[in-house]
């Protein structure tokens, strides 16, 4: 059973580093969860809308990259990092995160990225964020504010 959960690991992120949303997102269930610290509660559809908006403009050549720390029966434990334009203002962001899938009848049903939100944080907005970014009413606006942003590529698609 590890093996095959290794072999979606490996296929869910190799499909990242292709920014293929379509292969992603065929590797989650259709009840599967998703959390980080700007997309704190998404579920089905949302996390393939997210993935797919997050998608559309093609990496890099050596912007993202994997490495899978853990895969069990049940779990894997993957660090990845990626570097980027954030879309709302062209600055450069490098972030790393810590993921944890937990798996069920060959697919994800549940996905959370960890990382450091102040660093990101800062990398995006700068001095507001270096001021305020550990705050959680920061922290919030910013989550509404980009959960907008999912809502309307949804709207749109």
């Amino acid at each position: 059973m590890s093996q095959s959960n290794r072999d979606l690991v490996e296929k869910f992120y190799s499909a990242f580093l292709e920014s293929d949303a379509k292969t992603m997102n065929s590797c989650y269930s259709e009840n599967a969860d998703f959390s980080d610290p700007v997309f704190p509660d998404l579920k089905g559809d949302d996390i393939k809308a997210m993935w797919s908006m997050l998608c559309q403009r093609k990496a890099e050549p050596g912007s993202r990259s994997f490495s899978i720390v853990e895969v069990n029966e049940s779990t894997a434990s993957i660090h990845w990092s990626a570097t980027y334009k954030f879309p709302l203002n062209g600055r450069l962001i490098h972030n790393e995160i810590q993921s944890v899938m937990t798996f069920s009848d060959g697919k994800i049903i549940k996905h959370v990225d960890r990382f450091d939100f102040w660093k990101w944080s800062r990398q995006a907005f700068g001095l507001p964020a270096m001021l305020f970014g550990w705050s959680w009413p920061f922290q919030s606006a910013v989550q509404k504010s980009i959960d907008a942003k999912l809502r309307d590529f949804i709207k749109g698609r």
